[in-house]
């Protein structure tokens, strides 16, 4: 046969099929008139030997066992090639023919067919021999195909575990994990989509991740989940359930398989499959699964596991941070802030606000929040069971609600809302000692669905809120309580002093004048602020004393024996006796028992000498003397401001504290202790 002649082929051939061309190879010589089967030809193989003219017709053949038709070789010598042979075959080999005659290199071809409901696999070869004949060869490889098809499909699943199995090495999250797992069952086993969720612990689903072939339609996904009933059967049976595709003409459904991730016999996840690959899912293929979702559960519970204990470990150092705050600082609105940008670590929301019940109006307030486009949410105020956080306080339960869209109107605080966007609303109460302290108020944009974990959470931060709340109302309580108590004090204690100045009306306003200069030098020269009131109390009281020394000396006009002297400097110790069993009243002491004592050790009634006698005494001694100086005496009249000045000075390092002079002296300069000035703050 001449290089590039045609070989002619009748109207008849009709070519269903475009047929892959697969390379050449060598092919057995043909040798004499008869048909001669080389050993390099698998007689088990061989369905046809056919030797061609240069007109593609038949002149010599061999047939084998054949699934392609039953043919007697007598009968087939003399005709053409297409008349033999199915069209699909034909095409292949009409291609290949095609080939060699252009080529001279020997070709082959694999083709299918169709036959009772099976597919059956061909080889189809042709070689040139002499000048004039082609041979065409064609054997059955269907068993050979299966078996490469197993050897591929357990590459690929050898593969695929390997590569799971990389995954025990590397700290990884169950997201990814998961997202490996879907993806590995795409690329590496070959199945058109993969699915997978974890199952909650209220038996419901999550789904985690979904990998489908790049040329597959979107809606893929819906269809490799599992139904509920489906669900429930893998829950129950703990097996695999394979759903083959519709033989119905008018669906093109997949087939779909679901394999339960079982650990300690416990379903712990879903793997989902979709396949469009007949007889995909063989005995081969369902071992593979066995053993990847064994390994795929034991390598995703760990990772659930390992996570779980980091998130325990994040929720204990929030709740040592909240807990810290809720110790060292007394304010609310710094509590709160603390707490909730520890919320805004781990709940991770578009928006939250806090509501706090005021015990007295009996509203919710607003104290703080964030996530919020526009203020005005900050002009919360609520009555117990006004909208949905009023529900929440007056019936002490969560409100959940998934769609604020559907009802708008429902939410009482629609307009404070508007331009939000928000979708789902959940509150919560705060309780505490079984008492309602607030609201915390979480919204979200978009579809929100909470599992078990986010909720204890949301409780455990709840509760931590309610405790803060609680402890700042109590505390603000005992402030008001304290500051109730301490007005009640002075005013007992003024009313003590007063009673006094009225025995002795010849010092009436003496100890109004000392308590206010004692005061205003204690806070210049740096007293802190906490012992203000003692020494404001102890300048009240500095002659309480008095109230044990008898009218007959207290008040006698002329002047008094040494006896009468000595009674009366008994005043400080009677002082320290009426004083010292009052608990409130302990700390006070030091003007009423030292404010006689002097800075070079001869006061009384103790002596004491210098930096021994308590600061607040030597402070009150210097206004203690002034103003009697410069106040009218039955023995004497009052002294002028510059001779009182003089002579304290003259007793400085000696009555009084030398360094506390300049000081005192610049006061009353300054006209700060004037008679006729207002009273000074105290």
């Amino acid at each position: 046969m001449e290089q590039g002649a045609a070989v002619t082929c009748s109207e008849r051939q009709h070519v269903k099929e475009p047929v892959q061309y697969l390379g050449t190879g060598p092919l057995e010589r043909w040798f004499g008139n008869s048909v001669s089967i080389s050993r390099n030809i698998p007689k088990d193989n061989l369905e046809f030997l056919f030797s061609l003219d240069q007109n593609g017709i038949i002149v010599d053949c061999f047939v084998g066992d054949s699934v392609i038709m039953d043919v007697v070789p007598g009968k087939i010598l003399g005709q053409h090639l297409v008349d033999v042979l199915p069209a699909t075959v034909f095409a292949s080999a009409l291609s290949i023919i095609t080939t060699t005659m252009q080529t001279g290199h020997d070709a082959m071809l694999e083709c299918s067919l169709e036959k009772d409901g099976s597919v059956h696999w061909h080889s189809v070869s042709c070689t040139q021999v002499g000048d004039s004949k082609l041979l065409i060869t064609i054997c059955e490889t269907t068993e050979q195909r299966r078996m490469l098809n197993i050897a591929d499909q357990q590459y690929r699943f050898m593969k695929a575990l390997r590569e799971i199995a990389v995954q025990l090495s590397r700290n990884v999250d169950s997201q990814t994990l998961g997202e490996h797992v879907t993806s590995s069952c795409v690329e590496q086993v070959g199945a058109l989509a993969a699915w997978l969720g974890y199952i909650r612990p209220d038996r419901g689903i999550q789904e985690v991740s979904f990998s489908q072939a790049a040329s597959e339609r979107p809606a893929m996904m819906a269809r490799a989940r599992p139904t509920a009933d489906e669900l429930g059967y893998l829950l129950k049976t703990k097996t695999h359930l394979i759903i083959e595709k519709s033989p119905s003409w008018l669906a093109a459904e997949p087939t779909r398989a679901f394999f339960p991730l079982v650990l300690h016999e416990q379903v712990i996840g879903v793997l989902g499959l979709m396949t469009e690959t007949p007889n995909f899912f063989t005995p081969e293929c369902l071992n593979f699964f066995q053993t990847y979702n064994l390994l795929a559960a034991s390598v995703i519970q760990n990772a659930r596991l390992h996570e779980g204990s980091r998130r325990q470990l994040r929720q204990l150092q929030t709740l040592q941070v909240i807990d810290q705050a809720i110790l060292s600082n007394l304010d609310l609105k710094s509590t709160v802030a603390v707490i909730l940008e520890e919320v805004a670590k781990h709940i991770h929301v578009d928006a939250l606000a806090l509501l706090v019940l005021d015990p007295k109006t009996q509203m919710l307030d607003f104290v703080d929040g964030f996530g919020f486009r526009f203020d005005t949410f900050r002009h919360s105020h609520l009555k117990l069971g006004e909208g949905f956080a009023g529900q929440v306080a007056l019936e002490k339960r969560v409100v959940h609600v998934k769609n604020l869209k559907e009802d708008p109107q429902s939410f009482s605080r629609a307009t404070h809302f508007k331009g939000e966007g928000f979708m789902m609303y959940l509150g919560t109460p705060l309780m505490a000692r079984s008492e309602v302290k607030g609201v915390l108020e979480i919204f979200q944009r978009g579809p929100f669905e909470p599992d078990n974990d986010w909720l204890s959470l949301l409780e455990i931060l709840a509760n931590q809120i309610a405790i803060a709340i609680d402890n700042s109302l109590l505390v603000k309580f005992l402030q008001d309580s304290n500051k109730e108590l301490k007005t009640a004090y002075n005013v007992t204690i003024e009313g003590l002093s007063r009673a006094l100045e009225l025995r002795d009306r010849e010092t009436e306003g003496h100890t109004r004048r000392v308590t206010d200069m004692t005061v205003y030098m204690a806070r210049r020269l740096g007293v802190p602020e906490s012992e203000i009131d003692q020494v404001r109390q102890g300048a009240l009281l500095h002659d309480i004393g008095k109230m044990g020394i008898p009218d007959a000396i207290l008040l006698k006009p002329e002047q008094l024996t040494p006896e009468e002297w000595a009674t009366m400097r008994k005043h400080p110790i009677y002082a320290y006796n009426l004083l010292s069993g009052v608990e409130h009243l302990r700390f006070a002491i030091d003007i009423p028992l030292y404010h006689h004592e002097k800075w070079d050790g001869t006061g009384y009634p103790c002596g004491l000498k210098g930096e021994k006698i308590p600061f607040a005494a030597r402070l009150f001694a210097f206004a203690d003397v002034f103003d009697a100086l410069t106040s009218d005496r039955p023995y004497r009249p009052a002294w002028p401001k510059e001779k009182a000045l003089s002579y304290m000075q003259s007793q400085a390092g000696i009555q009084f504290d030398p360094a506390i002079w300049p000081d005192f002296e610049k006061l009353v300069r300054r006209d700060t202790f004037a008679r006729n000035s207002p009273p000074l703050s105290m």
